[in-house]
């Protein structure tokens, strides 16, 4: 048997060093435990490139990449497969029933995951939430082929669904109707970018997921004006153009102070204003629709839109990992949209876009936040999409949802 047995420290899986068998260090002996053959845990062989700034799940390392710590955390402690969790326990307890009964006395899963956050020297996840970059500026027509502004959909529809190759071209929204400003907030610049629709069917405020900047989300605002949306685009703190570092109050208040902004952008009719919030960005799109419920904050919305967003941290924590401890212990960051959407108003239409597929943020998230709207929300799958494809999967399944919503183009030209 020992001729099948390969060992494996837990850190170096996390690092994405060995990632061929799996591992697990005793804890109670503090020595290694041994999977056999028919438990251990095989990479794919198959390396392809994977797109800047696209979160990949555990097994799915990118070549020459090398793993930041908030990166480890993610993968050591939410990107663990279901399969890797089911095989821990039945390893602990095929190899060592010493740690086995010391695992169900205290909760083995509250141990196995502590572990990993231990083992891979994380106090927190709070560097889970934010992989921002900083910019200077965007060159817009000046430069077509500025990487800034290469968007993530041509990237994954090319290296995943085997579209064209990404090409060098022009916002497809005139330099004339892109509105580019910049916020003062406690002394910190907030910027956005309006993309004015002539004689629009609503306006959508978009709210970004966790990389990079408002460029790379660009394309995604391409989409939604093509379809005759004017948009608002915004920058978290520490993002693209804004100053400051990102938190959870941070990001609410930038929110609420460029939603405000909104009003005097030029084409809105505020009665006609849709939130839309992408992973990260559900956050704060629902944060925003509570407020406005309650009477906090206007415009009021005419409705909300989540893609791919999570319910809570508490539930990245404890699904994500089988982690049964209070999130306080490892972030500070709550982002309790299942709270936020409770509160709404009952008549605010809501909904919720989430792939089949999704292994970054998983499918019971989208579940939880409709069984947390008392079932109000529209929960609508787009079948095979993993995180990041939903607009950029094979049918019509996102535009239709969309159009459905909010309402469809007039044909007339605008």
């Amino acid at each position: 048997m020992a001729a099948s047995v390969r060992w494996l420290d837990l850190r170096r899986l996390s690092a994405g060093a060995d990632g061929q068998a799996l591992g697990l260090r005793h804890p109670v002996s503090r020595g290694r435990v041994a999977a056999p053959a028919a438990l251990v845990w095989r990479q794919p062989t198959t390396r392809h490139r994977v797109p800047r700034g696209v979160d990949q799940p555990l097994g799915h390392f990118a070549v020459g990449r090398r793993l930041s710590p908030a990166a480890r955390c993610r993968r050591a402690v939410l990107g663990i497969s279901p399969a890797i969790r089911r095989s821990r326990s039945m390893i602990i307890r095929a190899f060592s029933p010493r740690a086995w009964a010391w695992t169900e006395l205290v909760g083995r899963t509250a141990v196995a995951g502590w572990a990993c956050i231990v083992a891979t020297g994380c106090s927190t996840l709070d560097p889970f939430f934010f992989t921002n970059e900083h910019s200077d500026g965007y060159a817009w027509d000046a430069d077509p082929c500025d990487p800034q502004l290469q968007g993530e959909l041509a990237e994954v529809a090319h290296a995943r669904l085997g579209g064209p190759p990404p090409d060098c071209h022009p916002s497809t929204v005139p330099a004339a109707r892109r509105h580019e400003g910049l916020l003062t907030i406690s002394g910190r610049d907030v910027h956005y970018v309006f993309a004015e629709r002539i004689d629009p069917i609503a306006t959508i405020f978009y709210s970004h997921g966790r990389s990079q900047h408002l460029g790379r989300y660009w394309d995604r605002v391409e989409l939604l004006w093509n379809l005759g949306y004017s948009v608002m685009i915004y920058d978290y703190p520490g993002y693209g153009r804004s100053e400051g570092e990102p938190d959870e109050q941070g990001i609410y208040a930038s929110a609420v102070a460029v939603f405000e902004r909104l009003r005097t952008m030029p084409g809105v009719d505020l009665d006609a204003v849709y939130l839309y919030g992408y992973s990260l960005g559900g956050a704060p799109t629902y944060e925003l629709a509570r407020r406005a419920s309650h009477g906090e904050l206007s415009p009021v919305p005419r409705g909300v839109i989540s893609e791919s967003a999570f319910c809570s941290t508490e539930t990245l924590v404890q699904d994500g990992a089988y982690l049964n401890l209070p999130v306080e212990f490892v972030a500070t960051n709550r982002f309790d949209s299942c709270s936020a959407i409770s509160k709404l108003d009952p008549q605010l239409p809501v909904l919720i876009l989430h792939g089949t597929k999704d292994t970054f943020l998983l499918p019971v998230h989208a579940r939880k936040l409709r069984d947390a709207s008392q079932g109000r929300a529209q929960l609508t799958w787009i079948d095979g999409a993993d995180h990041i494809e939903i607009p950029t999967i094979g049918d019509t399944t996102y535009l239709d949802a969309v159009a459905g919503f909010i309402g469809t183009p007039d044909p007339s030209p605008r």
